[in-house]
C-alpha cells in the first residue's frame, strides 16, 4: 500500500466515525424531542431517522440498539430512512441490542422487537390495517373502524430485507423470515418462514426438532 493511498484510508475512517458520532447526536436528540423516548444507554445511529410520537404515545429504546439507514451505511435499504410511527395509544418497544435498517414501523396499539433481533433493510412491521376493509365506511364513512392487533417479534430473530410484518403476528425467538415476504399469520420459535404469503421452510435447528 503507497504511503498516499494508506493516508486516503484513514482519512476515510476519520471522516466515517465523525458522520456516525454526528448522526449519533442528532438521532438521540430527535427521538427525545420528537418522540419523547426513553432511551437507553449506547444507542447508536448511523444515517438519518424520522420519529412521530402521538400525544399518549410511549417509545421505549434499549441499551445498545442500532438504527442503520441510507445507501452509505446498508446499501440493501438504498436510500430509505428508519421511520418510527406510534399513534396516541401505541407503544413501540425495542429491546436491548436489536438492530434496525431503513426500517418502518407503525404501531398504533403495540409494537416489541425483542432483544438482539436484526429488522433488514426496507422491513415493515405494522400492526393496524390502516383503512376499514368495508368500502361503505372506508370511502363514504368516517373510515374509523380499522382493524388493530398487537405484534410481537422475539429474541435473536432475523428478519429479512423488505419483508412485511402485519397485524396480529407473534415471532418465536430465533426465527428468520425471508426477504420480501408478507407475514399474515404467527410464527413458532426457531424456524425459517418465507414467500407471500409466508410459509413454514424449514426448522432452524433440524436435529432438535426431530429429537423432540
Amino acid at each position: 500500500m503507497s504511503f498516499v493511498t494508506g493516508i486516503a484510508r484513514q482519512l476515510y475512517r476519520t471522516y466515517s466515525v465523525s458522520i456516525r458520532a454526528w448522526d449519533t447526536c442528532i438521532g438521540r436528540t430527535k427521538l427525545k424531542v420528537f418522540g419523547r423516548a426513553r432511551v437507553g444507554d449506547d444507542v447508536r445511529i448511523s444515517g438519518q431517522i424520522c420519529v412521530k410520537v402521538s400525544p399518549g404515545g410511549k417509545l421505549l429504546i434499549g441499551n445498545k440498539v442500532r438504527f442503520v439507514s441510507g445507501f452509505r451505511f446498508n446499501p440493501v435499504g438504498h436510500d430509505s430512512k428508519n421511520a418510527l410511527f406510534v399513534g396516541p395509544e401505541g407503544t413501540l418497544d425495542i429491546h436491548e441490542s436489536a438492530g434496525l435498517s431503513s426500517t418502518t414501523i407503525v404501531a398504533r396499539k403495540s409494537v416489541v422487537i425483542g432483544e438482539g433481533t436484526f429488522i433488514g433493510g426496507g422491513a415493515r412491521i405494522y400492526d393496524n390495517d390502516f383503512h376499514s376493509l368495508d368500502p361503505a365506511i372506508r370511502v363514504h364513512g368516517k373510515d374509523d373502524q380499522v382493524g388493530i392487533r398487537p405484534v410481537t417479534i422475539g429474541r435473536e430473530c432475523f428478519i429479512g430485507g423488505y419483508a412485511i410484518i402485519l397485524k396480529g403476528v407473534t415471532i418465536g425467538d430465533r426465527s428468520i423470515v425471508g426477504a420480501g415476504s408478507v407475514v399474515s399469520r404467527s410464527i413458532p420459535p426457531d424456524q425459517i418462514w418465507a414467500g407471500n404469503p409466508a410459509v413454514f421452510v424449514r426448522d432452524l435447528f433440524p436435529d432438535k426438532a426431530s429429537a423432540s
